[in-house]
């Protein structure tokens, strides 16, 4: 358990970026302040880390939020399985800190706009509010 003054440190320094990871595509958001929330893109899982290089780069980012597609049962999945392998490349590449979130309803709260096919960056936003709400 992190004491008050450990959280407030904590929000000070990380700047966030999240990852609704899917076996062909992957949203990113990021959170620069830890009070706003920003899909950034939508990409296919090969440019992921091309392109979280970039947002780390870009925008300092210091701290990485992966959702876990828990089943609705709260038990992990084989999907999980492939979130934790993923995480775990993602650590050897970047070396940023990783923490998780329950998502299992981040996409479906993202659809707002019918028009629009793939959601996941925007999953990846409510999964970046979903963490931001626990601190």
């Amino acid at each position: 358990m992190m004491s008050a003054l450990q959280n407030q440190k904590m929000k000070k320094t990380k700047i966030l970026a999240a990852i609704d990871f899917g076996e062909k595509y992957c949203g990113i958001a990021y959170s620069p302040n830890q009070v706003n929330v920003f899909p950034v893109a939508v990409v296919e899982i090969d440019a992921v880390e091309s392109r979280l290089s970039v947002l780390i780069e870009d925008k300092g980012v210091t701290h990485l939020v992966l959702g876990l597609p828990y089943s609705t049962d709260g038990s992990e999945n084989k999907l999980c399985a492939q979130v934790r392998q993923f995480a775990r490349r993602l650590k050897r590449q970047f070396g940023l800190p990783i923490d998780f979130v329950d998502e299992r309803y981040s996409s479906k709260s993202a659809v707002t706009d019918k028009s629009n096919n793939r959601l996941d960056d925007r999953a990846a936003a409510q999964i970046l509010e979903y963490y931001l709400a626990q601190y």
